[in-house]
């Protein structure tokens, strides 16, 4: 799930637990026995166990709905779109997807990373979504965790995955810090593809000028969104974590809420009315061929990498053809 702090007062079960091992020598920072309070660790926990509650509500209350079932499956087939031409061609040891949303609902990513990495980790800060996503996908190795203090070890994953996990902050020093932590276990020469909310998009610059709770109550926004940065800052963020940016990019570029309207609408239809209309939501992705894409995408992406320490004493790069725009 996306994680973001909300004022919800009710208290939950810790957040950091065991992960699931495939074999001895998993990379966790440190071994847990038994489910454990991050206080015992000596990490502040303000707001994480009122977060998780949260999102454990907002899961509880998207499964029962259902009503946005095929915009998701839009909104699926265009992130597996975009990273089946960015994933490493062959399969990795290990993935880790930083928030198991879309896996808790549909498909989601799934049947890309599976084909793509020995193992996948789905980490997420909610039990109910993690619990939602590994009944649908048995394979997935789930880690109730927060994207701020992960509790890997260093170099532990191949390649990383983060979807729009890390806009859901109401502070943009958590961005950056989440942003540290996924560079810290991911390993030299691995690959970490990020997606933030496209602040330089008018539709999400407005929505984020708009107060939230009005936005909810009329069901544009069904549920919390948080701070982002642009292109721009976010290559500066990676590059200082220690990341060589390969790529900048945008992806989704209908704009959101008219397709939200209408797949609501005939969500009951035939299934070939269906595909129709989400053969005519990919069409839009055509527009990030234009010079205009930084304002209709609706997500920034960025693909990075983690040099070797002898490389990375070299001068930074954005790479042959990247782009960077705030």
């Amino acid at each position: 799930m996306p994680q973001g702090r909300t004022d919800n007062p009710r208290k939950h079960p810790p957040i950091l637990r065991p992960i699931r091992a495939t074999s001895a020598d998993w990379p966790l920072r440190r071994r847990y026995s038994v489910s454990i309070s991050l206080r015992a660790i000596g990490i502040r926990t303000d707001g994480i166990e009122s977060t998780a509650g949260y999102w454990n509500d907002a899961s509880d209350e998207w499964q029962a709905d259902g009503c946005d079932a095929l915009w998701r499956r839009h909104s699926d087939a265009v992130n597996i779109s975009f990273l089946s031409a960015r994933l490493a061609p062959g399969k990795v040891a290990r993935l880790l997807k930083t928030d198991v949303f879309d896996e808790s609902s549909t498909a989601g990513l799934m049947p890309l990373l599976t084909q793509r990495a020995q193992s996948v980790v789905g980490m997420d800060i909610s039990p109910a979504v993690l619990r939602a996503a590994r009944a649908r996908h048995p394979s997935l190795i789930e880690a109730a965790a927060d994207v701020r203090w992960l509790p890997f070890a260093e170099n532990s994953f191949d390649c990383i995955v983060s979807n729009s996990t890390l806009d859901h902050f109401t502070k943009i020093e958590e961005l950056v810090q989440s942003l540290r932590e996924l560079a810290r276990v991911l390993r030299p020469g691995g690959r970490l593809i990020v997606m933030l909310d496209n602040p330089s998009n008018p539709i999400v610059g407005l929505r984020n000028a708009l107060p939230f709770a009005w936005l909810n109550r009329v069901g544009i926004v069904p549920y919390y969104v948080g701070r982002t940065i642009g292109a721009r800052d976010l290559v500066q963020h990676l590059e200082a974590a220690g990341l060589s940016t390969n790529e900048v990019t945008y992806t989704l570029h209908c704009p959101r809420f008219l397709p939200v309207l209408a797949t609501r609408l005939i969500s009951r239809c035939q299934p070939r009315t269906q595909q129709l209309l989400l053969r005519f939501l990919m069409a839009f992705e055509i527009l990030n061929r234009f010079p205009t894409r930084a304002q209709t995408g609706y997500f920034v992406a960025v693909c990075a990498s983690k040099q070797s320490e002898e490389a990375s004493k070299g001068p930074a790069s954005l790479g042959t053809g990247c782009e960077a725009r705030s």
